[in-house]
């Protein structure tokens, strides 16, 4: 499969690229070309991968290349209308989250599938590949099947956004801060417990430094998903909580712990989702499902699905914080 770049940030060159090389050197993929339009970011491909083409723009390097896959790594802003003129070239599509901040973007998205069911439409949902992800996924889907009540709760707390990144978006409140930064992952897995989602609470806060809190709740009939993000924190650490009945399931770093009554009764050493050399890792098990799937109809649908159902939840939950940050957010530099 040949495959091009639009966008050569950080989520290109720490995640995208990384597994693409692998990939290629497993004769299963090749990167064909790339493009942004910072010019050093274009020499630093070169630098890296001396005979990739790079170009200014998407539309110049669509209309120049031969691709199957498009790869979109851009600021959220510009994912729906990168998706369509992708779409447009006949391309598999897969886009870094968040697929859309607004209600026009989802439905966009939404368009480009309808119109092209024989493509693949992906989010880079890569925590989904995570060890004690799957297993709190499977656990979460037959305790639905159940009809047990769900309780699910994640605690995101860093101590600023990504200082890696190149693009400032997740610093900018109208581009979803730290919802389409951490939330859509966990949203996303929120969907085993059923849908659709209602909103119990969504508020955004901003200390005077402009670092953003952000808490919501949703239900999805009887069962609760309790949602945390924060950029204010001393130490970095993710918890992601799943509690049916009268046991936890409670994966705190490095640490998945079973308990039964709130006492501890197995426990484990897992992968941390607050170390970014592992969430950079799943990118090549997110590629490789890309790979075996993208060949079934009903396996394209699913993936077009979350990636529109995740954006529908996100862009609500934007909206219900409009009108609830109690802090204004100072003024972005320009």
């Amino acid at each position: 499969m040949r495959v091009s770049i639009i966008g050569l940030g950080a989520a290109a060159t720490r995640g995208h690229l990384p597994a693409l090389r692998k990939l290629e050197r497993e004769a299963r993929v090749q990167v064909v070309a790339a493009c942004d339009p910072d010019g050093r970011q274009r020499m630093a491909a070169r630098r890296a991968m001396r005979e990739l083409p790079t170009f200014e723009s998407a539309e110049e390097m669509l209309g120049s290349v031969d691709s199957d896959l498009t790869v979109i790594a851009a600021p959220p802003h510009v994912h729906a209308s990168l998706a369509t003129l992708a779409a447009e070239h006949r391309q598999h599509i897969v886009c870094e989250k968040p697929a859309g901040c607004t209600p026009a973007d989802v439905e966009e998205m939404v368009a480009v599938w309808r119109q092209h069911q024989d493509r693949v439409l992906f989010a880079s949902y890569q925590y989904r590949f995570s060890r004690p992800w799957l297993a709190i996924a499977r656990i979460a889907r037959a305790a639905a099947r159940s009809g047990w009540r769900i309780d699910m709760s994640v605690d995101v707390q860093r101590d600023s956004t990504d200082r890696h990144a190149i693009s400032n978006w997740r610093a900018d409140p109208a581009m979803g801060g730290g919802l389409a930064d951490h939330a859509v992952h966990f949203l996303a897995l929120a969907r085993e417990m059923g849908r659709p989602f209602a909103i119990d609470l969504a508020s955004r806060e901003f200390d005077p430094a402009g670092r953003e809190k952000v808490n919501a709740c949703l239900l999805a009939g009887s069962n609760l998903f309790d949602l945390s993000v924060s950029y204010q924190a001393a130490v970095r650490s993710t918890t992601l909580t799943l509690s049916i009945g009268d046991k936890t399931i409670r994966w705190k770093d490095g640490r998945l712990a079973i308990e039964r009554k709130d006492r501890p009764t197995h426990w484990f050493s897992v992968p941390s989702l607050s170390d970014r050399a592992h969430v950079d890792a799943l990118y090549l098990p997110m590629y490789r499902d890309f790979l075996a799937g993208s060949g079934s109809l009903r396996w394209r649908r699913d993936r077009a699905e979350e990636l529109t159902e995740v954006g529908r939840c996100l862009a609500m939950l934007l909206a219900e914080t409009e009108q609830r940050v109690s802090v204004e957010p100072p003024a972005l530099a320009a």
